[in-house]
């Protein structure tokens, strides 16, 4: 797994108390890459803005689940 993948998932995880990392890859990936563009972040920008922003660990949390 991508380390930046790991790391934001690791925050997720603690965070928000899911734990994503069994997810399929690339699903992980293109949900968080979805982010990262929307907000015009780098990966490590990104991964610090989880740790403070609770709104944005939710979004990313939605965006996760598969229906």
């Amino acid at each position: 797994m991508d380390e930046d993948v790991a790391r934001c998932l690791a925050v997720v995880a603690r965070r928000g108390g899911v734990d994503f990392r069994d997810t399929r890859q690339s699903t992980v990936a293109s949900a968080i890459e979805a982010r990262l563009r929307g907000l015009a972040l780098s990966p490590e920008e990104y991964a610090r803005r989880l740790e403070a922003d609770d709104g944005e660990l939710a979004l990313l949390q939605r965006a996760l689940v598969v229906p």
